[in-house]
Formats: C-alpha cells, structure tokens, sequence
C-alpha cells in the first residue's frame, strides 16, 4: 500500500491494516511512518524502527526502539531505546 491510500484510510481500517503490518519501506513519507509506528502503539504493540536518514527521525522518535544507522545518528532524538550503528 501506498503511503497517499494509507493516509486516506478511516481510523479503524488503519488499525486493522497495522495488525497485518510486518515492515514498511522507502515508499513511506516521514509523517506516514511516524503514523504507522502511533497506530501499532495504540494497537498495543511494542514498535521497533530502523533508520539510516533524516526522513527516519519522526517514526525513531515515536518507537520503543529505535536503530539509527549510519552518520545521521543526531535524529533518533529523545524518548525510547536508541541505538547508534556505525558501519
């Protein structure tokens, strides 16, 4: 799915969505991954996000747990777990 279609579901098919929901990709813009990982979390789920990039810091912040990869390790920001990889 598509990010526009994601933004465009009611709540509840959002949510219903999320449950089948393993991973997102690039295909996602900052604001549709930052709402994936809210909606997983008030599904009551324990939300763990992967980031090599600027675009990543909102969906990092809202994660239990947040893995941020690469030279861009200033935008996991506060809040959760966060891990810094260096590779």
């Amino acid at each position: 799915m598509e990010g526009p279609h994601f933004r465009s579901l009611a709540q509840m098919s959002m949510k219903n969505y999320c449950a089948a929901v393993c991973r997102s990709s690039r295909a996602l813009r900052p604001d549709d991954k930052r709402l994936l990982v809210e909606t997983l979390k008030e599904r009551g789920n324990i939300v763990g996000v992967t980031g090599d990039g600027t675009n990543d810091g909102p969906a990092l912040k809202t994660a239990n747990v947040g893995f941020s990869m690469g030279i861009n390790r200033d935008r996991g920001g506060q809040g959760g777990i966060r891990h810094y990889l260096d590779g």
